[in-house]
């Protein structure tokens, strides 16, 4: 029975178009609101994966083939220094002043602050990045302070 007046109230109180949402945000105090039409949501959609491979193809040109873009006012580096500053090295066994001699040559820089017993230390290690954390990495395994000089 309750199904019988609800239908009833439903038949009685229907109003052609009160369901409809260009009135209801116009009510609402939203003016000039339609609904969008398939021609505009395909535009969008056209648009979004236009920019969307735009800024892919950006990416992998510059980022992951490793050409990133200098930002202004930043030195330009040279293709040298990028090669130097991923140089691997491998010692074996090897005592810490050789290390520090083929650091100092592998990568050009100048390494100081060695321990006074820096003959008795050995290191054994491949390594494959900057001079930087080449250096940080040996002052951890070995347990020193070694520096780079600018």
């Amino acid at each position: 029975m309750d199904k019988d007046k609800n239908m009833e109230f439903v038949v009685k109180n229907y109003r052609h178009g009160a369901f409809d949402t260009c009135k209801a945000w116009a009510s609402l105090g939203i003016f000039g609101f339609r609904k969008p039409s398939v021609m505009k949501i395909a535009g969008i959609v056209a648009l979004l994966i236009a920019v969307t491979a735009t800024a892919a193809i950006v990416l992998r040109n510059n980022v992951f083939t490793g050409n990133e873009t200098e930002s202004a006012g930043s030195p330009s580096v040279s293709e040298e220094t990028v090669i130097a500053t991923v140089a691997p090295v491998d010692f074996d066994n090897t005592p810490l002043t050789e290390v520090i001699e083929k650091v100092n040559a592998v990568y050009g820089v100048h390494i100081t602050n060695l321990p006074a017993n820096a003959g008795e230390y050995r290191l054994t290690l491949h390594y494959e990045g900057s001079a930087d954390n080449l250096v940080a990495t040996i002052n951890e395994l070995l347990g020193i302070e070694l520096e780079i000089e600018e």
